[in-house]
């Protein structure tokens, strides 16, 4: 499990982005992507190949291949008008534009000639590019978690340019001709750097091309040649740079304490002994499913969690998965709003489902759980807190995240709350059961450290009754199944000890090839 082979999955899932969006745009044909991949490649479109960052190292990239990464310091570059924005170049659509919606009143407009309406195009596309520059500006300067340093050339070529406009929409007004000291904008600091640096071109010539190839023949001797090949080719070259009027051997005598390799060796090979692996991000967090997944398999939780790999399971979804977040919506306005009245939950149902991320949603499969959650809650829906809470909790060395459905007020109360979980789908084993419930109360109780959690509620929308956990003394218990197992939470703790561990030096797969045929990620593992 090396720092390459996660890479390598981070391609793979490059890979299968760039594979649904083809499909979106132009279909499921294998030998039309395989063309795609062509062009982009005989154009030199590419995207960059995944890399795990290393700390302590300067990254240079583009805008593009910034995307998604967060940085302490971040330098963006060539501010200047014609270098950013940059309105040449670019690649043309590859359908006519008068398919494109854009541009679709443009064409229905009637031009008195055909150089106007040439006119017109070009300027729509420079706004278009316009646009598209300033949301790749965005892109860039919100990379910065705490210093943005923006920089342009005075002259370009020997020839003056102006600043980007993208400065002047931020306030730059010509400061080069201030001094920076009467620059004075909050948060904003002006520096001028009048330095001149170069660098002299030198000459082709034999020499310079022997010294290339002995300084060639030093780094592949490294690995492949003996100490007494690698020593001679590296004195061959300083010769030849030197002008051969230097004692080597003296030098080396003489110097032998720092030159000795014997200590710098030896601590490298004993760091190295002790085999740290790879450092885990620091600021890593872990959820209920996270776990869930690691104890089903730890190579599956990094194939999910880390690198976040796709599945065929994906492809093959019935739309539960839809129907379960559709509800989850609709109850959440409709608790949100403390509706009265069956109707005022229908309208919400069918003001949604107008909406374009729902539109595909089957409502006969969505109304009868929407039924039986208003013949369960319809009376209890006044005595609502919050919904739809988000918390982050300590345990142990580590941080938890959750999700709260919603919270009550228990009638009668002025401090004890009730945490309700919808479930649109099979009910959890008692395992994740204890593991959930136990992390919602935890987590409400240490954001709202005012309050008790007393009930803890499953709402089994597709069941005949919800499941219902009170608190009796240090127990939530529950009629006809066991307690909820006190012991979850350490043993989260010590499932997210073991991720960390498996992070450094490696997740493997679970020996059991029941669960692996059942596995949606089991084509990464052969």
């Amino acid at each position: 499990d090396t720092r390459e082979n996660r890479e390598a999955m981070l391609n793979l899932r490059n890979l299968h982005e760039m594979a649904l969006k083809f499909e979106t745009s132009h279909g499921r044909e294998l030998g039309e992507f395989i063309a795609y991949l062509e062009i982009l490649d005989e154009m030199g479109k590419n995207p960059p190949a995944a890399r795990i960052l290393e700390e302590d190292a300067v990254n240079l990239m583009t805008i593009h291949s910034s995307k998604g990464l967060e940085f302490n310091t971040v330098f963006v570059t060539n501010m200047a008008k014609d270098r950013f924005p940059l309105f040449r170049g670019g690649v043309e659509p590859l359908i006519p534009i008068e398919l494109i919606d854009l541009y679709r009143d443009l064409v229905e407009q009637d031009f008195s000639s055909r150089s106007k309406r040439l006119s017109a195009i070009r300027e729509l596309k420079r706004e278009i590019k316009l646009e598209e520059e300033r949301r790749l500006c965005y892109v860039a300067m919100t990379r910065a978690r705490e210093h943005l340093y923006l920089t342009l050339g005075i002259q370009y070529g020997q020839r003056d340019r102006h600043p980007s406009e993208f400065l002047a929409d931020m306030g730059y007004d010509n400061w080069r001709l201030k001094d920076q000291d009467e620059v004075d904008v909050p948060d904003i600091t002006y520096q001028r750097d009048i330095m001149v640096s170069s660098r002299e071109v030198i000459r082709d010539s034999e020499l310079e091309r022997i010294k290339t190839h002995r300084k060639k023949l030093v780094i592949e001797s490294l690995d492949s040649g003996s100490f007494e090949e690698s020593m001679g080719h590296l004195l061959v070259y300083h010769a030849l740079r030197d002008g051969n009027g230097e004692d080597y051997l003296g030098i080396i005598n003489s110097n032998w304490g720092e030159l000795d390799p014997a200590g710098h060796a030896k601590e490298i090979l004993d760091r190295d002994g002790s085999n740290e692996g790879i450092t885990p991000p620091s600021d890593v967090t872990f959820s209920v499913s996270a776990v869930n997944t690691y104890s089903e398999c730890p190579k599956k939780y990094e194939l999910q969690h880390i690198l976040g790999m796709p599945t065929r399971d994906m492809e093959k979804s019935d739309g539960a998965m839809n129907i379960g977040s559709f509800v989850h919506k609709v109850l959440e306005k409709a608790v949100r709003q403390k509706v009265s009245t069956r109707k005022q939950l229908d309208e919400i149902t069918l003001g949604l489902v107008k909406e374009d991320k729902w539109k595909w949603v089957d409502l006969t499969k969505a109304k009868p759980l929407l039924n039986v959650f208003w013949q369960r809650n319809k009376d209890s829906i006044q005595n609502n807190m919050m919904v739809e809470k988000r918390f982050t909790v300590p345990l142990g060395d580590h941080q938890f995240k959750g999700f709260i459905d919603r919270v009550d007020l228990i009638p009668g109360s002025d401090n004890k709350v009730e945490i309700i979980d919808y479930k649109t789908g099979n009910e959890p084993g008692p395992v994740e059961r204890s593991r959930q419930l136990l992390l919602y109360a935890h987590g409400f109780e240490h954001m709202y450290p005012g309050y008790r959690v007393h009930k803890l509620t499953l709402e089994l929308l597709a069941k005949e009754k919800p499941r219902v956990y009170e608190l009796d003394g240090e127990e939530y218990t529950a009629s006809r199944v066991k307690p909820l197992d006190n012991d979850a939470l350490p043993d989260m703790v010590d499932a997210a000890d073991k991720i960390l561990h498996d992070y450094r030096y490696g997740f493997d797969r679970i020996d059991d090839d029941s669960v692996c045929k059942r596995c949606g990620y089991n084509l990464y593992c052969g």
